[in-house]
């Protein structure tokens, strides 16, 4: 499929529900596995040399009720978006923004998180059916209000430290992040493993989006100016720009090269994303010569009340290795112990070559008990991009958190 007949498939539906809106998250490692990014191979990339495989912006409501969220998620770039009933957007488990704090030698200011996400897995190729997926301890804190910290531990993976960073902010539209976190590119890959809405992120995202497809989770080190610039107590361009290592966390692929990438993203009217990313590196392992790695996405995303959306197309190359995809996500929380929703993604691994598009069709739905308590169980049809046979994806998953 091309890139056109893609957009038309994926970022115009999103399109046409905007508007009438506002009328009235596999273990062989193949190239169209659905298993996430904790699990993704590096095995075959270092065979041919190529590499397989927010903050995001704060999300506005019409509706949304003035809110001061724990430092845990403004740290990671998390908005939660609450409506007037007091219900958040789907994916987000109830009390999320009830994060308590600790205060030491009377001025830092400490809060002490995290959460457990074991998981079942049943789709064709994988070899795990049960794991403990992630099993996170999150440590941040603030000196005063222009200086804070945050650190994300996880034992079950190798290296166990994710984030290690500080944040200066001296404006709303400026402010600098340095040390080990996320790459500023797609929501999906920045979003919180926490706050997604299906059990697990998108198959384009997991191989293609930066440092997630070089098994790093989608984080780099390196240094990052941000902001929002915000009119009326609403922001209306939000920006990322960041130069990085670009081998990932603790350099675990030291044949990718210094790199750099942009986000930015508008909201021309409460509730809408829209905006574009940049990524630019090089790969290669010398003495041969270094080549081009390039990603590009475009994104569109909207909430209103409890209904939320969200569009992603991501395209580039390694070389001249072309690669792209997308998806296309619809979510409703009916009550606020209860959300589903709907999407569609495709991800074609090689654009010269025959058989290389993978389609996924997943439903799910999310049970909210308590609070901080979540449950997932999402079902889906993989389209087998060689034997063009279909395949049935199941993923069920409990989280805590504390």
């Amino acid at each position: 499929m091309t890139a056109y007949r893609l957009f038309l498939r994926v970022v115009v539906p999103a399109l046409l529900v905007v508007a009438g809106a506002q009328n009235g998250r596999a273990a062989d490692g193949s190239e169209f596995a659905m298993v996430g990014d904790d699990q993704t191979q590096v095995a075959q990339n270092q065979v041919s040399g190529v590499p397989p495989d927010r903050p995001p912006a704060p999300v506005q409501t019409p509706d949304q009720k003035p809110q001061t969220p724990g430092t845990r998620y403004e740290n990671a770039g998390q908005n939660i978006p609450i409506t007037s009933e007091g219900i958040p957007r789907p994916g987000v488990p109830l009390g999320a923004t009830d994060v308590p704090t600790f205060n030491v030698l009377g001025r830092v200011k400490l809060h002490l998180t995290g959460y457990l996400q074991p998981r079942y897995t049943q789709q064709p190729g994988t070899n795990s059916v049960i794991s403990i997926k992630r099993a996170r301890l999150v440590l941040d804190g603030s000196l005063d209000k222009k200086v804070d910290f945050y650190f994300q531990f996880d034992p079950t993976l190798s290296p166990a430290l994710l984030d290690a960073y500080i944040n200066l902010k001296p404006k709303d539209w400026l402010k600098f992040r340095v040390g080990q976190f996320k790459v500023g590119f797609s929501e999906e890959s920045l979003l919180g493993d926490d706050l997604l809405v299906p059990v697990e992120r998108s198959v384009v995202v997991n191989k293609f989006s930066p440092d997630r497809d070089i098994s790093a989770q989608g984080r780099d080190l390196g240094a990052q100016a941000y902001g929002s610039f915000i009119v009326t107590k609403r922001s209306l361009v939000d920006y990322w720009v960041g130069v990085f290592d670009g081998g990932g966390i603790y350099n675990i692929a030291p044949n990718h090269h210094k790199a750099w990438v942009a986000r930015v993203i508008a909201h021309p009217i409460k509730g809408l994303n829209v905006g574009g990313d940049y990524y630019e590196g090089k790969t290669g392992t010398p003495p041969a010569a270094l080549v081009a790695k390039q990603r590009a996405d475009l994104e569109l995303g909207y909430q209103h009340g409890r209904f939320y959306s969200y569009s992603e197309y991501l395209f580039g190359r390694d070389g001249l290795v072309h690669r792209s995809g997308g998806y296309g996500l619809l979510a409703y929380r009916f009550v606020k112990e209860l959300d589903a929703f709907a999407r569609y993604e495709e991800y074609n691994a090689q654009h010269d070559k025959a058989h290389q598009i993978a389609r996924i069709y997943m439903a799910g739905v999310n049970y909210y008990p308590v609070k901080l308590l979540k449950f997932g169980a999402d079902y889906g049809v993989l389209k087998d991009p060689a034997s063009g046979k279909l395949g049935s994806i199941a993923l069920a998953q409990l989280q805590a958190g504390w």
